[in-house]
């Protein structure tokens, strides 16, 4: 039995790093930390991107990253989409004040992770699929601590 003991953490996404408030292409705030141009193309309610939307960043003209789903006064709120198309990596699940919590799905060229998250990070019962097993395991605050 293969078992997959390498740390699984999204490189380069919208965690672990300062935010600032930035103002979108189309005129709307939104709180990121990407230092990239982006558009909103959703709702803006008080200046800020507020409902169901989609954010894209570029890098030298091109699309790097991409968010799609719930927006609440710039800031990633319930179901939503996270795409680096330069990493090959993402999140889909639940956010709450731009952090993955409670119930996702993280994925790299390598497999994927679903569990609970808080405050960002995987943390409890999970498991990994390499494309071929699944394992199950137990994560506290992003560390794979056993399999079950």
């Amino acid at each position: 039995m293969r078992i997959w003991i390498g740390l699984f953490i999204l490189t380069g996404a919208i965690y672990g790093q300062d935010y600032a408030l930035e103002e979108s292409r189309e005129g709307c705030y939104y709180y990121t930390n990407r230092n990239a141009d982006f558009s909103w193309t959703g709702p803006c309610r008080d200046g800020y991107a507020n409902g169901s939307g989609k954010i894209i960043w570029y890098r030298n003209g091109k699309v790097s990253s991409v968010f799609m789903g719930q927006v609440v006064k710039g800031k990633n709120q319930g179901i939503g989409m996270y795409s680096n198309l330069q990493t090959q990596d993402g999140y889909f699940g639940n956010w709450v004040d731009d952090e993955m919590q409670g119930q996702g799905l993280q994925y790299t060229s390598k497999g994927f992770l679903g569990g609970t998250f808080q405050n960002g990070r995987v943390d409890g019962k999970a498991f990994w699929f390499d494309g071929q097993n699944v394992y199950r395991q137990i994560w506290r605050d992003g560390k794979r601590i056993a399999n079950r």
